[in-house]
């Protein structure tokens, strides 16, 4: 996964931008892992634009990767509704937004999973 990340304050922006949005200083484009963690989440039944309908349920989340950065992005698949805050996610291909989409890990190492052990 490849993040921007401010060159003057470290400050990784949510969405590709042109200047960082702390400091205007240049971003350079760096690689992530893109494992993470949902810090918080909501679930949007009723989208903004028709374009998002057949999206619906959209599980939009704040996501802090383990680089320490955090992103803001949705979760997909059809298991997005089982989302929890703590959860772990990774990265997504083939998601129908442009900015980088998350689905639950497959590792399974979750919130609910870890009390049921």
């Amino acid at each position: 996964m490849r993040i921007q990340r401010c060159q003057t304050c470290g400050h990784v922006p949510n969405f590709e931008r042109v200047a960082c949005p702390h400091c205007f200083g240049e971003l350079d484009w760096t690689d992530s892992a893109g494992g993470g963690t949902v810090e918080t989440f909501t679930v949007i039944r009723r989208p903004h634009a028709k374009r998002y309908e057949r999206y619906v349920p959209i599980v939009m989340a704040l996501i802090a990767l383990d680089d320490g950065s955090q992103v803001i992005s949705t979760i997909l698949g059809d298991d997005r509704l089982d989302t929890e805050i703590g959860a772990r996610v990774e990265p997504a291909d083939g998601g129908w937004s442009e900015l980088q989409q998350f689905r639950l890990s497959a590792r399974g190492d979750t919130p609910r999973s870890r009390r049921t052990r």
